[in-house]
């Protein structure tokens, strides 16, 4: 663990520097770059290693990083700790790697150089700017920039001429407290240097698709119907591929280590007339609304939901593909030889009923969603809440599915109780599963609806139903909430670990570092790791974030780990030593 941690802080400036330069072929670079990656500055760097160290009560592990990484780039002399660092990718091809060129921002002329030749000893200017750089690990080629101060170091010298090798100005954002790592890649520069060759990747993957389809049915792995169902949502599923493949212009990942919590996002940003920018624009962000409505727990495990505005396209698409899931149904229970006449005419109900359930739940403006799934000992419970126009219509028809359940498969046989109880003017339902279940899926199934709501939780009591159904009773259906959130995730890293290690571990010694985080997290506040899709005008971001509380666990873990091993490597030193003279 101690020897990660002293290569942590090296790792990432030397990766940026020096190691990207291993990869390259010979390539003419022109016009727009593809791709840039750009750490904030070596003065950012310092600052977030300093806060890890804090955080880990370990003082001496971020001088002990940063020593490492002064090392390794030979003391960093004449680079300029207050500027961003970064690699550009110039070109792209799909025949061989592409060129890299690295960007150091420096200080001073004389001194930098002197930090290059620790490197390249023989290292020569030529016409004051160009550098002719041997005796290296790797060939390279250089010049330096005199007017931005950038030392320009590159894998070929073609990557050196043509292209704009600078870091775009909007890299980072105008705020101090902005992303520490970005990484962006140009997708329209580079579909327009791949040419034909990226039109003639995607007809090759998809014709990849289709030779599977085709021998999956060859070898009676699917029945005809199951091939006619996937063909028409493999045609849709490419179709949607290429329209936004096309639309996508700049993708980008962005990473801050703030001792406030860690976020990673990743973004892509679409043409604004297209097709795929009007779908993110249509969305309305009430993916939140639902989540209240579960109670607190300290044992959730997940929590997550959606909100998804329809577009008419969009519905037309799904449409269009359920009939070929009815004919699909349809002949599985057409294919059960020990039906009789009558359980084929209930089976063929069943799934025009389903197939009614879904053209109903498309036909809705929005479509709203939200579960939490708690842990139960070894196993796990599950509540979900599904708004819905006409909630009793479908609550008797899935039902009605439950009851027919042994139609599609002898494995899960369903004993279903109607009208079992009564709670906040309701009807609530129990759904026996038999033994021959899964011993993982909880024995029984508590469905309700409310308010057009339907609710269902699987587990052992109804009590989590309980309180969903007096949370949906004291929030108005027409309270409405607005957001930039189309999915939101919450993710409890404690009880997680928990179920982990006791269905993981079995007959073998806890994991000491699991142990000591699960010890750490249970006594702070339980904080989720959340997970959000996000619109924005053109295009969507995905936002991961660790906050304070789990990253300030894990440091303190951490530095807990490096301080035994620490103290353990001198104990073995001290060891060694002679022992005392005899008296």
């Amino acid at each position: 663990m101690a020897r990660v941690f002293r290569r942590l802080g090296a790792l990432v400036v030397v990766s940026l520097l020096i190691t990207a330069m291993l990869s390259g072929t010979a390539a003419e670079a022109q016009g727009q770059p593809v791709a840039w990656l750009a750490l904030r500055s070596y003065q950012r760097l310092e600052q977030r290693l300093r806060d890890i160290s804090t955080m880990a009560q370990t003082p001496g592990l971020a001088d002990m990083m940063l020593g490492m990484v002064q090392l390794q780039l030979a003391g960093l002399g004449g680079v300029d700790r207050q500027r961003p660092l970064g690699v550009v990718i110039p070109t792209v091809s799909l025949s061989g790697q592409p060129p890299v060129v690295v960007l150091i921002p420096y200080t001073d002329r004389d001194t930098i150089l002197q930090t290059l030749r620790s490197f390249f000893p023989q290292t020569l200017i030529e016409d004051g700017v160009r550098l002719s750089l041997q005796g290296g690990p790797v060939p390279a080629f250089g010049r330096l920039d005199t007017q931005a101060n950038m030392l320009v170091l590159g894998s070929t010298p073609e990557a050196l001429q043509g292209a704009t090798l600078a870091l775009p100005a909007d890299l980072f954002g105008a705020k101090e407290d902005g992303p520490d790592l970005v990484f962006r890649v140009d997708l329209q520069a580079a579909k327009s240097q791949l040419g034909a060759s990226w039109m003639a990747m995607l007809t090759n993957m998809e014709e990849v698709w289709q030779k599977a389809l085709q021998k999956a049915a060859e070898d009676k792995v699917m029945s005809a119907a199951e091939k006619t169902a996937l063909t028409t949502y493999l045609t849709m599923t490419q179709k949607a591929l290429r329209q936004g493949l096309d639309d996508v212009m700049v993708g980008e990942s962005r990473l801050t280590l703030a001792p406030s919590g860690w976020v990673f996002d990743l973004e892509t940003t679409m043409r604004p007339d297209s097709p795929s920018a009007a779908l993110f624009n249509s969305q309305t962000g009430q993916a939140a609304r639902l989540l209240p409505l579960f109670p607190p727990s300290p044992n959730a495990l997940l929590r997550m939901g959606y909100s998804v505005r329809m577009t008419e396209s969009l519905r037309q698409d799904i449409t269009a593909l359920l009939p070929s899931i009815q004919q699909m149904f349809d002949a599985k229970v057409a294919a059960l030889p020990a039906l009789t006449p009558e359980q084929r005419t209930a089976g063929t109900k069943v799934v025009a009923s389903y197939i009614g359930i879904l053209e109903q739940w498309y036909a809705q403006k929005a479509l709203e969603a939200a579960m939490e799934v708690q842990t139960l000992g070894t196993g796990f419970e599950m509540t979900g809440v599904l708004p819905f126009a006409d909630s009793p219509q479908v609550m008797g028809t899935v039902l009605e599915a439950l009851e027919h359940l042994p139609l599609f498969t002898d494995k899960v046989v369903a004993k279903v109780t109607r009208d079992a109880e009564k709670h906040q003017g309701t009807t609530l339902h129990h759904v026996d599963l038999s033994k021959a279940a899964t011993l993982e899926v909880p024995p029984r199934m508590f469905l309700a609806t409310l308010k057009n709501v339907l609710t269902l939780h699987l587990g052992s009591t109804v009590t989590p139903l309980h309180g969903v159904l007096n949370r949906i009773a004291a929030h108005p259906s027409q309270a409405q909430t607005s957001g930039d959130a189309m999915a939101h995730m919450e993710l409890f890293i404690a009880p997680l670990l928990k179920l982990g290690m006791s269905t993981g571990q079995a007959g073998k010694a806890p994991d000491p570092f699991l142990q000591a985080l699960l010890t750490r997290l249970q006594q702070g506040p339980s904080e989720p790791l959340t997970i959000d899709v996000l619109r924005s005008q053109d295009g969507t971001t995905v936002r991961s974030v660790a906050p304070g509380s789990l990253v300030q666990s894990f440091a303190e873990v951490i530095g807990q780990q490096v301080s035994q091993q620490l103290r353990g490597g001198n104990a073995k030193k001290d060891g060694g030593s002679k022992p005392p003279p005899k008296k």
